[in-house]
């Protein structure tokens, strides 16, 4: 699970949450997440899709399973899209269907 352990750090990281941010969120004791960080040990299913959530990403994406670049990213935006409500999905299917359309010759 070292994979999951530097997935979890870097994403956190990208958010700006702090490992105690995050096990707050988690409901988890601040030293039991830093196991999971460090990769001294692994969570539970339910835990990694918990870490996935608070971590607005998916549990493969955090586990490694998704090594093509453009599908982690879609991936993510998929999970992030979650935590937004309808105008700023709209906004964002505005903003994507725009920039789609530029990026065409």
């Amino acid at each position: 699970m070292d994979a999951f352990a530097k997935n979890i750090r870097a994403r956190a990281e990208q958010l700006g949450m702090s490992n105690a941010e995050v096990a707050e969120r988690l409901g988890l004791d601040p030293r039991r997440y830093g196991h999971y960080v460090t990769g001294r040990s692994e969570p539970d299913l339910a835990t990694v899709v918990k870490i996935a959530n608070v971590l607005k990403s998916s549990p493969n994406l955090l586990l490694g399973f998704e090594l093509d670049s453009v599908n982690s990213r879609v991936s993510q935006l998929v999970a992030t899209c979650k935590f937004l409500n309808d105008t700023q999905l709209d906004m964002l299917i505005d903003l994507a269907e725009t920039t789609a359309k530029k990026s065409q010759p």
